[in-house]
């Protein structure tokens, strides 16, 4: 469904967290898409052992449903 989605959504607020979680499924990298930016990242925080940074990714090319 967020894959679905995506295209048509200005901004996404994500968390990523440095762990191994073994899921079999995974959010699309935004950083591997062309039509969206990182424009804020947070510095790393360490929450119970984890590397946790809160981004802001903006779409440049939104389509409109």
């Amino acid at each position: 469904m967020y894959k679905t989605m995506l295209p048509y959504c200005d901004e996404v607020l994500l968390t990523k967290v440095d762990a191994d979680g073994k899921a079999e499924v995974f959010f699309p990298n935004l950083d591997e898409l062309e039509n969206w930016e990182l424009v804020e990242e947070s510095a790393a925080v360490i929450d119970n052992g984890y590397s946790i940074r809160f981004c802001t990714y903006k779409n440049n090319k939104k389509e409109e449903l």
